[in-house]
């Protein structure tokens, strides 16, 4: 039901910033819970699944116990697998509620 109410509002946002993907992260696993095209690296887990090394779990190990919601970071280019090893870089920041990380 959120899926149906989020995706196509997540998919314009993606559209409109010409974003290659969006992704929601749980902080307290790293699992990608959300994403807008599904590929191979939606519902993993970025501390332990197969793209652990990759540079948005990087990213995420960055961010996760941030409580900072005017903080971002960024990845540098780095062949993706996910990706079909395309150069992919990431942008990401917490999404911070009553002082905690919620998602990333």
């Amino acid at each position: 039901l959120a899926h149906r109410s989020y995706h196509p509002y997540m998919l314009n946002i993606a559209d409109i910033y010409e974003f290659y993907d969006i992704f929601i992260i749980d902080p307290s696993n790293g699992n990608v819970v959300y994403s807008v095209f599904k590929e191979v690296d939606f519902a993993t887990s970025l501390e332990s699944g197969p793209y652990a090394n990759s540079n948005l779990a990087s990213l995420y190990r960055e961010l996760k116990d941030s409580t900072d919601p005017t903080i971002s970071a960024f990845a540098d280019y780095k062949q993706y697998l996910p990706s079909y090893n395309a150069p992919a870089s990431f942008i990401a920041k917490p999404i911070v509620v009553n002082g905690q990380t919620v998602a990333i």
